[in-house]
């Protein structure tokens, strides 16, 4: 009986180990089938090849594009020209627009907890135990923490 057991253990043992091995084997194959990845993986890694080659094609390509679809470049204009001239707006001001919007939403929570936390009438300390209510201390430390005396 207790050679059994200890065939069993030793089986149990070595599908655990052979499973371990299998799934290995899935994650490399499917790392090594996942194109994206790969590909983010050579740009982390070649960082200094892969910004210039980016330009370089971007120029390239638009230079392309031009010739091909007929178009000529327009001329360019000279600072003095522009600088009286209103525009419509700036590439920072976008940039920052669109920055904003994405964040709107972790500032307004961000900006709610703290307006919760400074004028409402719980204490400020945290129980995450669920304790009930805080000390006569503890409110009048976290009372003078938030500015409220």
């Amino acid at each position: 009986m207790v050679e059994i057991d200890r065939r069993k253990a030793a089986l149990i043992a070595e599908l655990e180990i052979s499973r371990g091995e299998i799934r290995s084997s899935i994650r490399a194959c499917e790392d090594s089938l996942n194109l994206l990845s790969l590909v983010r993986r050579s740009v982390r890694s070649n960082l200094k090849f892969w910004l210039p080659g980016a330009a370089l094609g971007g120029w390239v390509a638009s230079k392309l594009l031009t010739v091909r679809l007929g178009r000529t470049p327009r001329p360019r204009e000279s600072f003095e020209s522009r600088v009286g001239r209103p525009s419509s707006g700036s590439w920072l001001g976008s940039l920052l627009k669109v920055g904003f919007d994405l964040m709107r939403p972790t500032l307004l929570e961000m900006a709610t907890e703290w307006l919760t936390r400074k004028y409402s009438g719980y204490s400020a300390v945290h129980r995450p135990s669920g304790e009930g209510r805080a000390t006569a201390e503890e409110e009048r430390q976290a009372h003078t923490r938030n500015g409220i005396f």
